[in-house]
């Protein structure tokens, strides 16, 4: 009695596990998409890569889909042709040509090439849309494209195109224009800057305006400055307004404010105050030496 009651649970549980799989390739069939992905190596999985995935698909090596909804795992790389929303986990790699909505996480890599709305981890983690979110990466973190919002936080190096928000990283930040902050214990790197740059070593903001506050270890540069530079050897400024301050040198274009140093202030044009051993100020009112304008500070 106890086997045929045993036998008639196996074969229910077996009715329902065909009537599941017949479902999902009648979906399938017409194109919708299906609950369950099983893949070894793409094609060998059991729904085309043409398939959209709603629930749960497991990978072995490789597996590939058109969008996948749900939980994504793989013990080696997963990808999806369109979009991702939901968690994605993958021991080597996860590629997504669409955009990201959830959760990225695997040991080497993430891909996103459209937009990315969510958390990344990984060693490297690029975007090539817009990224509204957080990258925490064991290497680099990348938005090659887009816009980023939020937080990049890369153990070697965070680049971005746009940024608003945070890059932190200890050897390089590099954004093109950027609202926020750039912390690094190497150097800062920007076209243009609203915020502050706190580097170990260098900041530099090279062809637009810096509307903060530069702070290093060693040097601040920039085209245009409405705001502070502090640094332990040099300050160098094309227009400056705002306050110079270094142990050794500053040197500026059109000075508005304040030029501070333990050595040496340069500018070719001064309307406020240079305090240092050596003040040389061009267009100034005493004698030039030589061909700058010399000036005995305190």
């Amino acid at each position: 009695m106890l086997h045929v009651m045993t036998t008639s649970r196996t074969l229910l549980k077996t009715l329902v596990l065909l009537s599941a799989v017949l479902v999902s390739n009648v979906h399938a069939a017409e194109g919708t998409s299906t609950p369950v992905q099983l893949a070894l190596w793409n094609p060998v999985q059991i729904f085309d890569s043409e398939q959209s995935v709603t629930g749960f698909r497991y990978s072995l090596l490789w597996g590939v889909n058109k969008d996948v909804v749900g939980l994504d795992l793989s013990t080696a790389a997963s990808s999806a042709n369109g979009d991702m929303i939901g968690v994605q986990w993958a021991v080597v790699l996860n590629q997504v040509k669409g955009s990201v909505s959830g959760l990225q996480s695997s040991v080497v890599a993430n891909q996103a090439e459209g937009g990315f709305f969510g958390l990344q981890l990984s060693a490297v983690n690029i975007v090539y849309g817009d990224m509204s979110g957080i990258q925490l990466s064991g290497m680099g973190a990348r938005n090659r494209e887009g816009h980023t919002r939020g937080i990049q936080v890369g153990a070697i190096t965070s680049i971005a195109e746009d940024s608003t928000g945070l890059q932190v990283s200890s050897s390089g930040n590099v954004m093109k224009r950027g609202r926020g902050l750039q912390v690094v214990g190497g150097f800062n790197a920007a076209e243009s800057i609203t915020g502050a740059q706190i580097a170990g070593l260098l900041n530099v903001v090279d062809g637009g305006e810096t509307m903060g506050i530069q702070g290093a270890g060693v040097a601040n540069y920039a085209d245009d400055l409405i705001g502070a530079q502090v640094a332990s050897l040099a300050n160098i400024a094309g227009n400056m307004t705002g306050f110079q301050f270094s142990s050794i040198f500053n040197v500026a274009k059109d000075v508005k404010g304040v030029q501070i140093s333990g050595l040496l202030n340069i500018a070719n044009d001064t309307k406020g105050l240079q305090l240092g051993l050596l003040n040389f100020n061009k267009n100034g009112f005493l004698p030039f030496f030589p061909r700058l304008l010399f000036n005995i500070g305190l």
